[in-house]
């Protein structure tokens, strides 16, 4: 008797070599798409912790817009820094470290205009480059002001 006839196929594990190679190819699919997720979770991540970055530092901004319209409002006007302040030709604080956690955060106020208008601007960078700018304009109206605020880059 001939050795053929006893295993009784030619191909006798021509199936398993399929199979075989069926489950790395869906190995190989399903480790694509594992990838991909991965890879776009990673890119989410990336711009949410930018995006974060950038509101903290529009808060920053707007808080300490905020406080210098809060005195102005609260007291005599522009002048109840110093009378002797000329403001039309407009004022600057110089630039002041006011973070110096894992990333330096620094603001830079201007007041510009007159007792009865003038611009509150706010400007905060940090070391990664970002930079927010955020303006108050107030107007006097009688004895309040009315603010509004504008955006920079």
């Amino acid at each position: 008797m001939s050795l053929r006839k006893i295993s009784g196929s030619r191909h006798r594990g021509a199936a398993l070599l399929i199979i075989v190679l069926i489950g790395f190819i869906l190995l190989f699919i399903i480790s694509g798409i594992a990838v991909s997720i991965a890879w776009k979770t990673m890119r989410v991540e990336g711009w949410q912790t930018q995006n974060i970055e950038r509101r903290r530092l529009d808060y920053i901004a707007r808080t300490a817009a905020n406080l210098v319209v809060e005195e102005i409002s609260n007291d005599k006007g522009v002048t109840s820094f110093d009378n002797t302040l000329n403001i039309s030709n407009g004022i600057s604080a110089d630039k002041k470290l006011i973070f110096d956690d894992s990333q330096k955060v620094y603001l830079t106020l201007s007041i510009k205009g007159s007792n009865s208008y003038c611009t509150i601007t706010s400007v905060v960078s940090a070391d990664n480059g970002e930079k927010v700018t955020v303006s108050a304009n107030m107007v006097k109206s009688g004895d309040t002001y009315i603010t509004t605020w504008r955006n920079g880059k």
